[in-house]
């Protein structure tokens, strides 16, 4: 019987569970245990309480979010997949990232009222149902980060995709001069517009808000752009906003440190594409191991989808 149990046994059933076990003693026998185990079972309880107040105390998470950690890191151990095709880390830089209980209805309404910083966190995922290009765990990358198109303000939450879409496609199908126009006019670009938004469901595609987007690109003549900018509701993340760097030629970005600390952040089921140029003839992609590198604008890679709301 465990202890919580036993603690809640009124003082004739501690009786007769004692002499179950002590038939032959005499009554008085049965008392003087009964008063030594008891005696002793407070003991423990207080002894636990000072070890687990001592352990709160002493650590940044409660006792169910160790459990709950422990869980987690077992089950990546083992190698289990849930339904979503979940090859992202859930334990991020020593934090768990959760899922947000509340359906998008109430996200958006926590925007539309402002308590969305109350009532979330940078890291906090929610699904969405994308069809054919799968069930996407939708990460908030940020508060405030984005400007909106109409100059009203900034967007208020920044989703970026943990996981990729099931569909691959290129950046653009010429390999030459693949970079020319940039992300501005890329096949990718067109892909999210035409294809991908129409899929999104029911309050959550009606709150998306476009924003104004900075990416590093080129024009004719081999020319480089900075910051070169447009106006997206859709969008891939940008080498800036992935890794922090090159802030010369896309400063105006935004960097999404919380989510993409170190490369195992980055790391997804295969190699996906970023938004920014890298040559006159290609793009960069984050690797199969989170590092970031660049190949010809017409190669497949996946797409990690970004909007705000």
């Amino acid at each position: 019987m465990k202890f919580t149990s036993l603690y809640k046994l009124s003082e004739q059933d501690k009786e007769e569970m004692i002499r179950k076990i002590l038939p032959e003693k005499p009554p008085e026998d049965v008392m003087t245990v009964n008063k030594i185990i008891w005696t002793e079972f407070i003991k423990y309880l207080n002894w636990q309480g000072d070890v687990i107040q001592n352990l709160r105390d002493g650590m940044a998470f409660s006792l169910n979010e160790i459990f709950e950690l422990k869980k987690i890191v077992e089950n990546q151990e083992t190698g289990r997949k849930n339904n979503r095709n979940d090859y992202s880390p859930i334990v991020n830089s020593g934090k768990i990232v959760r899922e947000i209980p509340d359906d998008w209805e109430d996200i958006i309404e926590s925007v539309n009222d402002g308590s969305y910083r109350e009532k979330y966190r940078i890291g906090n995922y929610k699904p969405v149902d994308l069809g054919r290009e799968g069930i996407i765990r939708m990460q908030i990358a940020g508060f405030d980060t984005e400007p909106l198109a109409d100059s009203s303000g900034r967007a208020a939450i920044t989703w970026v995709a943990m996981e990729l879409l099931n569909g691959k496609n290129r950046m653009k199908a010429n390999y030459k001069t693949g970079a020319v126009g940039g992300w501005k006019e890329s096949d990718m670009r067109k892909y999210l517009s035409r294809i991908v938004r129409p899929s999104m469901p029911g309050i959550l595609g009606k709150s998306i808000k476009p924003v104004i987007k900075f990416t590093y690109s080129y024009k004719e003549g081999n020319q480089s752009v900075n910051n070169e900018n447009t106006v997206d509701e859709l969008w891939i993340p940008s080498l800036r906003e992935v890794y922090g760097i090159y802030e010369d030629r896309e400063s105006c970005a935004s960097f999404y440190s919380s989510i993409f600390a170190d490369n195992t952040d980055r790391v997804k089921k295969s190699a996906w594409w970023l938004r920014s140029a890298a040559y006159i003839d290609s793009y960069r992609f984050v690797t199969s191991n989170g590092m970031n590198d660049y190949c010809n604008s017409n190669e497949m890679c996946g797409i990690a989808l970004s909007f705000c709301t």
